[in-house]
């Protein structure tokens, strides 16, 4: 009797845990899948954001591409050039077809960028799936990820690559990933080592940093699991010895950079570097232009945003100590490696702009994009303690637990919710820029060379736009696609 019991008894407990981790993979698989709802309806909410905060018109960037490559943008001397590899080749056969097919529509560009930040979050959610992430974390991080604190890499078309590139090194991180943890699938080790090679098609320079990541993350992996990783390591080394001999090549325009070394930075402007990392990272809470204006209305002074960027280090310091002392780098990378991106941004931002002597590059648009992935890994690593910790904590651990989940969570939330809320406000000011843009490239002769630099946010040359201007209106491309000239004279 006593001995069909136990059998009994040991029958109901294997029952009811076989049932509590069904209906865990459950709940989990309901999140995930809420997760891609939410991921695709913010996809589409940036959809509108750019189409009504924006006109179909080329400046910036634009209007170097415009003179450097077109009308055909495949011609051979445009390959052969030693600095090829910083020029992002993918970008090449993207612009042929949307010359071909689309006019060259920045409109094209910027729906590649919303793809390529949909692709990201689709990575982000097979991670959360297998972890079993939970929503109060897993909001956060699309709240995160589809910030508009990035919207000026979201408006400027021309920057569609560079958000294709981080849905590329996303993939790797969860590739290699699944290899740390004995997860791996049949052709992930080949993966490894051609993943490297894409993102040199696709990415800028901060491929520095994610192949410094591949590279460490390959050494680890090897020593701690006795695990062959020779052939991704030496990709990884090739791709990026290769990268750094086309940028010995590379000639940039730089506007107000000084003629300062980094060591004079260090040694003769105190203080610089520290403020400008805490920028950096107050940015990832507030996005720039919102600090713009809190100092601006002196709701918040500089010492103020040091503060926020403190808080942000903090919580990289306490998601580092989580992931080490919980012994969470025993079973999973990932969110390691989103971390060790993140911080390397800021210090490749910093190396690459020092030579302006501003504290307050850090925080511009452009590298919200870089920045966030950090955030996303702090995020990811309090997600792994939440799912662990949520039912064995009581008393005063339990309170203190529940304030860090609801706390840090919920202020990267609120604050990327209140600067994308600014964004949106500044819509009919965005489309108003736009607007003249359009305008003033249907009639340039009216404007002085100084206009054209003002109004098109290029300043390297009013006769440069006038040319640009010129090869598109020749061909009929981008603003002029639905014009004749008699009809661009009448639109002037």
């Amino acid at each position: 009797m006593m001995i069909s019991q136990r059998r009994a008894l040991e029958t109901g407990n294997k029952s009811r845990k076989s049932k509590g981790q069904r209906n865990g993979t459950t709940g989990a698989m309901y999140t995930v899948r809420t997760g891609l709802v939410l991921a695709l309806l913010f996809s589409a909410l940036l959809l509108v954001y750019v189409t009504h905060a924006s006109r179909d018109v080329v400046f910036a960037d634009y209007i170097r591409l415009v003179n450097s490559y077109l009308p055909d943008p495949l011609k051979p001397e445009s390959f052969f050039t030693p600095d090829i590899l910083t020029r992002i080749p993918l970008t090449y056969l993207v612009r042929w077809v949307n010359v071909r097919l689309f006019s060259y529509s920045v409109h094209f560009d910027r729906v590649l960028g919303i793809l390529g930040l949909f692709l990201s979050s689709v990575v982000i959610l097979m991670y959360a799936g297998r972890e079993r992430t939970p929503a109060v974390i897993l909001l956060p991080v699309l709240l995160v990820l589809f910030s508009l604190n990035k919207w000026e890499m979201l408006l400027n078309g021309s920057g569609y690559a560079h958000f294709l590139a981080f849905a590329c090194f996303y993939w790797s991180f969860l590739i290699a990933d699944r290899i740390y943890t004995g997860t791996e699938k049949r052709h992930d080790r080949l993966l490894m080592v051609l993943l490297p090679w894409l993102t040199l098609l696709t990415a800028g320079p901060y491929i520095a940093v994610y192949l410094v990541t591949m590279i460490l993350c390959g050494l680890w992996t090897g020593l701690r699991e006795h695990k062959n990783t020779v052939f991704w390591i030496v990709s990884s080394v090739l791709v990026l010895g290769l990268y750094f001999l086309s940028n010995h090549y590379a000639v940039y325009e730089y506007s107000g950079a000084r003629d300062v070394s980094l060591r004079e930075v260090l040694t003769q402007y105190p203080g610089f570097a520290l403020h400008f990392f805490l920028n950096g990272f107050a940015s990832m809470l507030l996005g720039g232009e919102v600090l713009e204006e809190l100092l601006k209305g002196a709701v918040l002074g500089y010492w103020g945003i040091y503060l926020l960027g403190a808080f942000v280090l903090f919580c990289y310091a306490a998601a580092w100590a989580l992931y080490v002392y919980r012994g969470y780098w025993k079973r999973t990378l990932f969110p390691a490696l989103l971390m060790l991106y993140g911080l390397g941004s800021h210090a490749i931002v910093f190396l690459s702009r020092y030579i302006f002597l501003n504290e307050t590059y850090a925080w511009q648009s452009r590298y919200a994009l870089q920045y966030q992935s950090g955030i996303l890994g702090i995020l990811l690593v309090l997600g792994l303690y939440i799912r662990e910790e949520r039912r064995a904590q009581k008393g005063l651990r339990k309170s203190a637990f529940i304030l860090i989940t609801l706390l840090l969570p919920l202020t990267f939330a609120l604050g990327n919710c209140y600067t994308t809320s600014r964004e949106i406000q500044k819509m009919p000011y965005r489309l108003a820029s736009f607007e003249r843009m359009e305008s003033a490239a249907l009639d340039p002769e009216e404007y002085s060379d100084e206009e054209l630099e003002t109004v098109f946010e290029y300043h390297h040359g009013g006769d440069r736009i006038r040319h640009a201007l010129d090869i598109l209106r020749e061909y009929h491309l981008n603003v002029y696609k639905k014009y004749s000239e008699v009809e661009i004279q009448e639109a002037a």
